[in-house]
């Protein structure tokens, strides 16, 4: 068969090889794949990293994510593990990047789901799949019978990765003799014998996905939130009610006279308050703001009236321009178990209550109320 007339149609992204070229959907004519040296062109190179072009049969190299390099493509009959006629098995040097699928051996596709090979040896499940991923951040998602029962993120060493992996392994283990996968099989099949337990790998995957580092970027906020300003309304109720409940003529006129530099502020800040403005807004109402974020020992912002404040406002940057006023005063802490805490998240979330978390490497919630 001449292959300068062989079109073949990629059903992931309807790219078409004819011959040594490629058309992509929106191509007018067709663009070579090698260049002069017989390597892939830059342009084929950006779109297999970008995903728009996966592996193909014909192709000669494969993009290996681990290295960021292009890499010969080992044959069929390098692969396969000769010692097995009727059928198909990787060699075990290769099985890290290949699979078997629909008879055929081809490399697995990075992020992708993927089955382990045995239920309760942690290296043949975990170690040398993130091995590849030295020196990168990864998430490793484990589920069993389609039910998520670990997601960890780790951040894998460019060095070291023997010494690293003996500490970190102990994540996947849920006591001395068994694993994860492994306890929660049990735990599913508990009239199963071991030897079933450990040939119901069809029923678990693994799942591993590089994440992607964000650089940091400062951004200014405005406090304010709809007609009523978020951060204002607080403190004009409270000088509002400080009026009312005075008994002096002096105070009251103190405190109405706040509530109308409060009016004005909310004019001039009509689209919100800029955080460099509230030390301003403290020194003319001569109260200190706090405002602090969810879950974090550090304040993100401190002001403090020149003059001898009035009241301290505590405030919670919750979400991008807002805060709650934190009313919060019972900090005790109440120890539960694991699936009442994750219950209380469920009801809270049902009657639309904010409520602080955070998760633990293991996914765990911890939290407090509002």
């Amino acid at each position: 068969m001449n292959t300068n007339n062989l079109i073949i149609n990629e059903m992931a992204n309807d790219i078409k090889y004819v011959g040594n070229t490629f058309m992509m959907p929106n191509d007018e004519k067709a663009r070579p794949i090698y260049n002069k040296t017989n390597k892939f062109t830059i342009a084929f190179k950006k779109l297999y990293r970008e995903g728009k072009i996966t592996d193909a049969p014909h192709l000669n190299f494969v993009y290996k994510p681990s290295t960021d390099r292009f890499v010969n493509k080992p044959q069929q009959t390098d692969l396969l593990d000769k010692r097995f006629k009727k059928t198909p098995v990787i060699k075990k040097a290769f099985q890290k990047e290949f699979e078997i699928l629909n008879g055929v051996a081809t490399r697995k596709t990075p992020g992708s789901s993927y089955q382990p090979s045995e239920v309760n040896d942690i290296n043949a499940m975990y170690k040398f799949q993130i091995k590849d991923y030295a020196g990168k951040t990864v998430k490793v998602v484990t589920k069993v019978n389609n039910k998520q029962i670990q997601s960890i993120t780790l951040d894998v060493p460019k060095t070291g990765f023997q010494n690293w992996w003996s500490h970190t392994s102990n994540d996947f283990i849920q006591n001395s003799s068994v694993s994860r996968v492994y306890g929660e099989l049990a735990d599913l099949f508990p009239a199963s014998e071991d030897s079933l337990l450990l040939k119901m790998d069809d029923i678990v995957s693994m799942n591993i996905v590089q994440s992607v580092k964000l650089e940091a970027k400062k951004v200014n906020q405005k406090f304010a939130e709809r007609i009523s300003n978020c951060m204002l309304t607080p403190i004009k109720d409270w000088a509002i009610k400080c009026a009312d409940d005075a008994k002096g003529d002096s105070t009251k006129r103190k405190y109405n006279a706040m509530v109308v530099k409060l009016d004005e502020f909310n004019d001039q800040h009509q689209t919100g308050i800029p955080e460099d403005d509230v030390q301003n807004i403290c020194n003319q109402l001569t109260v200190d703001i706090n405002v602090d974020l969810p879950l974090h020992s550090e304040q993100f912002l401190t002001c403090k009236s020149l003059k001898k404040r009035l009241k301290v406002f505590n405030f919670i940057n919750t979400r991008l321009n807002h805060v709650n006023l934190n009313e919060r005063v019972n900090k005790d802490v109440t120890k539960v178990s694991e699936d009442e805490l994750q219950q209380m998240a469920v009801d809270l979330t049902e009657d639309e209550q904010y409520f602080d978390y955070n998760k633990d490497r293991m996914d765990v919630i911890q939290k407090y109320e509002l």
